[in-house]
């Protein structure tokens, strides 16, 4: 809601000791707050100069659409960015979000490349969960249940691929997700220095087109969000 965005601004800049964001970003679609009233709101903080551009988080493809139509209405600043979930993993953005991305020009940066993970090179079909990791530590049915479908087909395939390559499961996870053109930004969440820089490997080469259609060809039935 208005008041809320106009508030929470202010204590973020004062939070950050900035002046401005480069990208202010609503956190998912609000079905009791309207649109309209949203728009307004983030068109103040952008005509205030508190940031240079908006965007949003969790938006499926015809809340975006609908958003943009509503920023146009009133000569509001639209979104330039969207936020969502992709990775081996998630493919759902594929199905109708990359053609309002391709077709309007917007970014995306897209969180949790590694599937909450799953991808990160730590977790294998044939093994469990080790012990004190994200995924340790949650439901071990869920886990399994996981590893015996098409996130075990995926991450088996990803070893693989990585072993002939001679980089690591997460770097290949990376460098498939920045491999789209519609994708601006992969948003890694490494908790160590080693896990940042092992993510940098995905950066700054591409995949092999052969071994992009095999990572293609085993993970395109993943859809369901993993969080």
């Amino acid at each position: 809601s208005s008041v809320h965005i106009l508030r929470e601004i202010d204590k973020t800049l004062a939070r950050l000791g900035t002046d401005y964001l480069d990208v202010y970003l609503v956190h998912v679609y609000d079905q009791s707050t309207p649109l309209d009233e949203t728009a307004r709101a983030l068109d103040d903080v952008v005509r205030a100069g508190k940031a240079r551009y908006v965007g949003c988080c969790n938006y499926a493809a015809w809340q975006v659409m609908d958003a943009l139509w509503v920023a146009d209405r009133r000569n509001a600043a639209p979104y330039r960015i969207v936020q969502n979930q992709y990775s081996l993993l998630q493919r759902m953005p594929e199905q109708e979000l990359f053609g309002v991305i391709n077709s309007h020009g917007l970014g995306m940066m897209a969180y949790s490349p590694l599937g909450v993970g799953l991808l990160s090179g730590l977790y294998h079909p044939q093994t469990p969960p080790p012990a004190g990791t994200l995924w340790g530590k949650r439901d071990l049915e869920r886990y399994q249940k996981m590893m015996a479908g098409t996130a075990g087909r995926v991450i088996e395939t990803l070893f693989d691929v990585a072993k002939e390559l001679g980089k690591t499961p997460a770097q290949v996870a990376i460098a498939w997700v920045l491999d789209h053109p519609e994708v601006t930004v992969a948003i890694t969440g490494g908790d160590t220095i080693d896990h940042l820089n092992d993510n940098l490997g995905g950066v700054g080469w591409k995949l092999d087109p052969e071994l992009r259609q095999r990572l293609d060809d085993v993970s395109h039935v993943a859809q369901a969000p993993l969080w």
